[in-house]
């Protein structure tokens, strides 16, 4: 017994269990079978720590190197690479898909996955960026771009080095490009405009040739002229 009225002893063995109805208070380091406690951290000599089927909950934060998520049909992997998130697949000649649902799944809730150009994760007011989802109020898939004062962009769509294939105007028009010099312009209300130098070819290899207005003409009839 010490003079502070605790018990000094050494190593206990036990091949029992030992029961005390107060908390129990160890050093740091201290070692349950592979496990080893220590100030802010719990490490396994074998390098895993496994909870089976048990339910994690925190309300920290957590952080991981690696994160596997385990699936019937494939895992999946996340990771940093190249400075970017990363999901991999983990499962060899198994589809690999990325998948969005809402909880009800019946169509009346938006599904959407964003990209930002502006705005940060606590404020996008003033924030652009490029949405691919659904939207019940419209039923329909759509592309969104802007809010508050953010910048509104139009949308390329493109291969490799013809990135404006095709472009979505901000002011709502259509543009099908052929390279960067090359474009003709759909406006709103209909009207076909080459821009530039562009030019409208339009080829017909046999049989009959073009009819303009060829019904009941109403604005008279177009001409069509050759070179000049």
């Amino acid at each position: 017994m010490l003079v502070d009225g605790t018990v000094g002893c050494g190593a206990i063995t036990s091949t029992g269990a030992i029961a005390d109805g107060a908390a129990s208070t160890f050093t740091t380091g201290t070692t349950i079978g592979n496990l080893t406690l220590a100030d802010g951290s719990i490490t396994d000599s074998g390098g895993t720590i496994s909870l089976n089927d048990e339910n994690l909950t925190t309300t920290g934060d957590g952080t991981f190197d690696e994160l596997t998520l385990t699936n019937s049909s494939q895992d999946w992997m996340s990771t940093g690479s190249f400075a970017a998130l990363a999901l991999q697949a983990q499962d060899s000649a198994t589809a690999a898909r990325f998948q969005l649902y809402s909880k009800d799944g019946d169509g009346t809730d938006s599904v959407n996955l964003r990209v930002y150009g502006e705005g940060t994760s606590s404020s996008v007011a003033n924030g652009s960026w490029l949405q691919i989802g659904y939207s019940p109020s419209d039923y329909h898939y759509v592309i969104a771009l802007k809010a508050g004062s953010g910048t509104d962009l139009p949308l390329y769509l493109g291969t490799n080095s013809y990135i404006d294939q095709i472009v979505l105007g901000i002011d709502g028009s259509t543009r099908l490009g052929d390279g960067a010099t090359n474009y003709t312009e759909i406006s709103p209300t209909g009207d076909i405009k080459p821009v530039g130098s562009a030019f409208i070819v339009i080829e017909k290899a046999s049989g009959n040739g073009i009819k303009v207005d060829h019904t009941t003409p109403t604005f008279g009839f177009a001409d069509l002229l050759g070179d000049q």
